[in-house]
């Protein structure tokens, strides 16, 4: 539930994003624009894909005390990433005229390295999000996180097809602020088992020291 939350969350919210640049491209006829959003996409999605190799590299090389204090940095990361999220989902409500604005600006002043780092930028903040929470979550079975994430991933391409291209009007607000709560939910219990874990392990050295 955990992995397919996040996946969902993130790639809708990438989705969205994209839909509303390459939305107002079109809106004031700048149609030329779009194959740089494209490419600002598959960069963002990438570096995303090479910073889950790095996170996954760097939690195998650690062992002992190190790997608990890189567990406890990642879980640090996460809830800072979630404060973020609920900010967001609570108070960002005109989220696409603040992007709009800055498409504005950029096309103005006829920036197109400035419309793909908004592109790459806002994609590859996803998909940060994404690998920090997945490994701040310490997914231990890999057919579940793969099972999860993937059908995350084609909920939220689905329900973004109904926004984007059927135009269906969907209480997506809503959908942000119910997963954020949940997100919220996990990361609490993560926190919980880290703590008594933290404890237990404590326990066990003063119970050696003891002895």
């Amino acid at each position: 539930m955990e992995n397919f939350i996040v996946t969902f969350r993130e790639t809708l919210e990438a989705a969205l994003i994209v839909s509303i640049i390459l939305g107002y491209l079109s809106k004031v006829n700048q149609p030329k624009y779009k194959k740089i959003v494209y490419y600002g996409v598959l960069a963002g999605i990438i570096c995303s894909i090479l910073g889950a190799f790095i996170f996954i590299k760097l939690q195998g090389d650690f062992t002992g005390e190190g790997k608990e204090i890189f567990e406890i940095s990642t879980t640090i990361i996460a809830i800072l990433l979630l404060l973020t999220a609920i900010y967001w989902s609570f108070t960002k409500i005109n989220k696409s005229k603040e992007l709009e604005d800055k498409i504005s600006e950029h096309l103005s002043q006829e920036k197109k390295m400035g419309i793909f780092f908004l592109t790459f930028i806002s994609v590859l903040r996803e998909g940060i999000e994404t690998v920090v929470f997945l490994g701040a979550f310490n997914i231990n079975n890999q057919s579940n996180f793969i099972i999860g994430a993937g059908l995350g991933i084609i909920a939220a391409i689905i329900l973004g097809y109904l926004i984007i291209v059927a135009a269906k009007k969907i209480p997506i607000r809503k959908f942000f602020i119910a997963t954020t709560i949940l997100l919220s939910i996990f990361v609490i219990q993560m926190i919980a088992h880290e703590v008594e874990e933290l404890t237990e392990d404590e326990e066990t050295t003063e119970t050696l020291q003891n002895s």
